[in-house]
C-alpha cells in the first residue's frame, strides 16, 4: 500500500493544496504545498504538518480511517505510514523544506491539511 500512495503521489499532479480544509475523501487524494512566490525561506526551524480525520458519517465500522504517507516534494524523505481514526489529528514534525501528504480512505470521510505556519 505504502508503494501505491507514493506512485500515486509522484505521478499525479496534487488534487489539493495545503492548506486544505474539509476535503471530501473517498479513496485517495493527495495536497501538496506550493511555493510562496517571492518569499525565500533560509531556516532551520521545524514546524508540524498536521492531518486532520474530520469524519464524514459514514457506516464504517470503527468510522473511516485514513492511511497517510507524508513526504518531500524532492522524495528524499518518506514518513508513514500512519493510521489517523476519525475524528483524530496526526501531527508530523518537518522541515521548511516543500511536502506533499498521500491519503487514502476505504470510506467517505473529509480531511484537513495544514502546516504550523500557516494555521
Amino acid at each position: 500500500m505504502i508503494s501505491v500512495l507514493l506512485v500515486a503521489a509522484s505521478t499525479i499532479k496534487a488534487q489539493n493544496p495545503i492548506p486544505s480544509y474539509n476535503v471530501p475523501v473517498a479513496g485517495k487524494a493527495t495536497f501538496q504545498e506550493t511555493p510562496t512566490i517571492g518569499v525565500i525561506k533560509y531556516t532551520d526551524e521545524k514546524r508540524d504538518i498536521n492531518v486532520q480525520n474530520n469524519g464524514g458519517g459514514t457506516s464504517a465500522p470503527q468510522g473511516a480511517v485514513i492511511t497517510v504517507v507524508i513526504y518531500r516534494l524532492d522524495m528524499s524523505q518518506v514518513l508513514g505510514p500512519y493510521s489517523v481514526q476519525e475524528g483524530q489529528t496526526l501531527s508530523i514534525q518537518i522541515d521548511n523544506q516543500r511536502w506533499g501528504v498521500a491519503a487514502q480512505s476505504n470510506y467517505a470521510t473529509t480531511m484537513s491539511v495544514w502546516t504550523s505556519d500557516n494555521q
